[in-house]
C-alpha cells in the first residue's frame, strides 16, 4: 500500500484500554495514517491527559462489551493494550476481516513461566507459585461473569486469541526474538517507537539536582525481586548514607507484598511510595534521585526507566533482563545490578555529567532513528 493511497482514506483504529496509565501510548498512532478512537473499559473519569477530550468510557458489563464488539467490527484495526481475559474474549469475537494488534506489556507471557523470571526468594513468599496470577485473572473475568450469556464468552481462550491476532507490538525486537524461543507461535512483530518525553534541562542542571536517594523497583510486582535487592544492599557498609524509595502504588496485595512491607518496616532508610502520582510529579521525584535499581529478570517498568535516563539517573538492571543488553546495544550507559555493592562503597551511584549527556543523546537517537511515522508506515503496509 503506497502513501498516496493511505492519504486518501485514513485507517480507522480503535484503541481499547483497561489501565488509564497507558492511554498516552495512543500518541504513536497520531498522524496522517490513522483516524483514532480510544475506549477505556471502566467507569472511572479520573484520567487527566492529552486524550481527555477524546476518551470514551465503556461499561464493564455484558451489554457494554457487546456494544464494544460492534464498534470493533466497524473499524479497520483494533489495538488491544495488553491481553487479559477480557481482551482475549474481544479478540475471539471480532470479525475475521478486522485486523487486531496486541500491544504487549509483558506479564501476559512472563506469568506463564514465572519460575524463569522470579527469584527463589520471591517465590518462597508465595504459597502456590501460580496462585496469584490465577486469582487476578479470575477477578478481572468475574466482572462480566454474572451478566454474560455463555455463548459470548465461550471463546475467551488466551491461546486462541494469540493465534487470531495479526500484529505483536513491542518496543524491542531483541525481546521478541527471546520470547519466540519459549512461545514460537507469536504473531508477527512490529516494533513501536519511543513515546516518552526527553525534557530540556541541561546535563549539568540534572547532575546538580541529585540527592543521596535511590529508587528500588517500579511497582508492587513480584517480578521486581525486592527482597533479594534488600539483602544485597544490606551487605554494604555505606548503605546508611542513602535513602531508598520503593514505588508501591499499584499492583495486587498478596503474600509477596506483605513480605516487602515487613522488611521496609524494619529499616528506617526505606520508604514506600504508595500514592499514585501524576506523570509530572513522579518525574520530578525521579530526576532528584541518584540511581534507579530494578532487579527484574524480565522487561518491566519501561516508562520509569526512560524517565530515569532522561532525568540523568544512573540505571541498574539485572543482566538476566533482556532490557539490559537491548539498552546497551542502543548506546545507553546501563549498569549491572551486581556492581551496586561496590559502587555504594565507592560513592559511585551517581552519573557524571558526561554520562548523563550520553544517555540523553542515546534517547534522542532512539526517538529520531525510528519516528512514529515510520512505525505507522510499517503497520499500514501490512494491510
Amino acid at each position: 500500500m503506497t502513501d498516496n493511497r493511505v492519504n486518501l482514506k485514513k485507517i480507522k483504529a480503535l484503541h481499547i484500554h483497561t489501565d488509564l496509565k497507558f492511554i498516552g501510548e495512543t500518541s504513536i498512532f497520531e498522524g496522517p495514517y490513522f483516524n483514532n478512537q480510544i475506549i477505556y473499559l471502566g467507569d472511572s473519569k479520573s484520567y487527566q491527559g492529552p486524550f481527555e477530550d477524546k476518551l470514551i468510557y465503556n461499561k464493564r458489563n455484558y451489554f457494554g462489551l457487546k456494544k464494544l464488539i460492534r464498534i470493533c467490527n466497524s473499524s479497520d484495526i483494533v489495538v488491544l493494550y495488553d491481553l487479559d481475559p477480557i481482551k482475549s474474549a474481544i479478540a475471539n469475537s471480532v470479525s475475521e476481516n478486522i485486523k487486531i494488534a496486541w500491544r504487549f506489556f509483558g506479564y501476559e507471557l512472563y506469568k506463564r513461566k514465572k519460575e524463569l523470571y522470579v527469584s527463589r526468594t520471591s517465590l518462597e513468599t508465595v504459597t502456590e507459585s501460580g496462585k496469584l496470577d490465577f486469582i487476578n485473572d479470575l477477578v478481572s473475568f468475574s466482572v462480566f461473569s454474572s451478566l454474560k450469556p455463555v455463548n459470548l464468552f465461550f471463546d475467551s481462550s488466551f491461546d486462541r486469541a494469540v493465534s487470531r491476532i495479526d500484529f505483536f507490538l513491542c518496543l524491542s525486537r531483541m525481546e521478541y526474538t527471546e520470547l519466540s524461543k519459549e512461545w514460537p507461535g507469536l504473531p508477527p512483530c512490529i516494533e513501536i517507537p519511543f513515546w516518552g518525553e526527553i525534557g530540556d534541562l541541561k546535563p549539568q542542571e540534572l547532575w546538580e539536582m541529585k540527592e543521596p536517594t535511590i529508587i528500588l523497583g517500579n511497582n508492587k510486582s513480584i517480578y521486581n525481586n525486592h527482597l533479594d535487592l534488600f539483602k544485597e544492599l544490606e551487605n554494604s557498609s555505606k548503605v546508611s548514607e542513602y535513602n531508598f524509595i520503593i514505588p508501591f502504588s499499584y499492583g495486587a496485595e498478596n503474600e509477596y507484598t506483605n513480605a516487602v512491607r515487613l522488611k521496609v518496616k524494619e529499616q528506617s532508610r526505606y520508604s514506600l511510595l504508595e500514592d499514585f502520582l501524576p506523570y509530572k510529579n513522579y518525574n520530578e521525584i525521579i530526576r532528584q534521585t541518584s540511581a534507579l535499581i530494578i532487579n527484574s529478570y524480565r522487561q518491566i517498568g519501561m516508562d520509569t526507566i526512560f524517565m530515569a535516563l532522561a532525568g540523568g539517573v544512573k540505571v541498574y538492571l539485572n543482566s538476566k533482563n533482556i532490557t539490559y543488553p537491548w539498552l546497551k546495544s542502543r548506546g545507553f550507559k546501563i549498569f549491572d545490578i551486581n556492581s551496586i555493592g561496590e559502587d555504594l562503597g565507592n560513592h559511585d551511584v551517581k552519573l557524571s555529567v558526561l554520562e548523563i549527556e550520553c544517555n540523553i543523546q542515546a534517547l534522542r537517537e532512539l526517538k529520531e532513528s525510528y519516528p512514529k511515522t515510520e512505525f505507522q508506515r510499517n503497520l499500514v503496509e501490512k494491510f
